[in-house]
């Protein structure tokens, strides 16, 4: 591992993690991300070894100019929704230039693809809320509301849309105003999913995110998600316990173990406020935006990277990005978080004292977006 060359896929805070992570066990680190990625700024990667790539023809060349230097195969890390969506509908094989670290790509596209893991959900006894495609719900004459409208996929560009990551759509007057916007966008009504909004507030969703081997959790943490912004986006999460925690283990080490499955895994959940009744909201298997709590919850959590648990005690960790933090009051969904988990251990997001430059250039990147509007 030490020679060979690892590559970072999706330089976003996921990545950003991965690399501070892997630069504990090897300095051959390579990246391919876009010009917004914060985490391409890292002192641990090399300027030589970053590739800005966003097609699929500029990532293989990437890959194959990396292999070719190398004199090796590259170990490739998916950390973006977008990359790992890429590589699942290439026309070439990624086999043919590097070799993914984890579980297979064929399993990856079952887990990622929404409409097929919620299938897999269904016939397996795994509690979803019932899943439509959009032309098949606006079909319907009687339509039940509130709905949360989520995507089958994800796109690379990170352009405008009228979704977002989610959209909950309380009523037929808001749903009428998304199809309306969908008209002007270049979003489909097929390229999204709708689903009944489970009954509370954020402080009912949970999430458990972990690395596994064959299916074995290495090393997890199961916490609660009280404060997003944009709504499905966290802003804060922080380690918990208790009845439903411990119901959302067990869905989500029995769908790893059901495809013996390898890598990062993250798995949320809602719990209905009504009837207690656990339900999964998404799969993603792939590295997730606060990844980072792990290495607050796990001191050597890096040991996960060379099929290793870690040997340091687990600990109650807090995750915060302070931007989303900060706007979190404009959604009404959020929940206050508990006072004992302020005195929780505080992971690092995108900070970090040995490693500056990534924080410095978000706020930059973050002025320079505004100026141009």
């Amino acid at each position: 591992m030490k020679d060979r060359p690892a590559v970072v896929m999706g330089l976003g805070p996921s990545g950003l993690f991965l690399v501070r992570q892997l630069r504990r066990i090897t300095e051959n680190i390579f990246a391919i991300g876009r010009n917004d990625d914060v985490g391409m700024f890292s002192r641990y990667i090399n300027r030589k070894k970053r590739y800005y790539a966003q097609t699929e023809d500029t990532v293989f060349a990437a890959l194959e100019k990396i292999g070719r230097e190398e004199g090796a195969r590259p170990l490739v890390y998916l950390c973006s929704d977008q990359y790992l969506t890429m590589l699942i509908n290439a026309k070439r094989g990624p086999r043919e230039v590097c070799e993914l670290a984890g579980t297979d790509l064929d399993t990856l596209g079952k887990i990622n693809n929404k409409a097929q893991i919620n299938r897999y959900c269904a016939e397996n006894g795994i509690l979803i809320p019932e899943t439509e495609e959009m032309a098949a719900f606006c079909a319907k004459e009687d339509k039940a509301f509130p709905v949360i409208v989520k995507w089958k996929e994800k796109d690379l560009e990170a352009r405008n849309n009228p979704v977002g990551k989610t959209l909950v759509c309380r009523d037929e007057e808001q749903f009428a105003r998304l199809l309306s916007e969908l008209e002007t966008s270049w979003v489909t009504p097929e390229m999204l999913l709708v689903q009944p909004f489970i009954p509370g507030d954020n402080g009912s969703q949970y999430s458990v995110g972990g690395y596994y081997k064959d299916g074995e959790p290495l090393a997890f943490v199961t916490v609660r998600q009280p404060r997003q912004f944009p709504q499905g986006i966290s802003a804060q999460v922080y380690s918990a316990d208790g009845g439903i925690c411990e119901k959302a283990e067990r869905i989500a080490f029995d769908l790893a173990k059901r495809f013996r499955f390898s890598g990062f895994l993250e798995t949320e959940f809602k719990a209905d406020e009504n009837t207690g009744a656990v339900y999964l909201l998404d799969v993603n298997p792939r590295p997730w935006g606060w990844v980072s709590i792990l290495g607050a919850v796990y001191e050597d959590f890096y040991k996960v990277l060379e099929n290793k648990r870690p040997e340091s005690p687990k600990q109650n960790a807090i995750w915060t990005s302070p931007v989303r933090n900060a706007l979190s009051s404009k959604n009404p969904a959020n929940a206050e978080t508990e006072q004992k988990a302020l005195l929780y251990k505080k992971a690092a997001d995108i900070a970090d004292s040995k490693d500056r430059l990534p924080g410095l250039m978000l706020y930059f990147m973050a002025l320079k977006k505004k100026l141009k509007r």
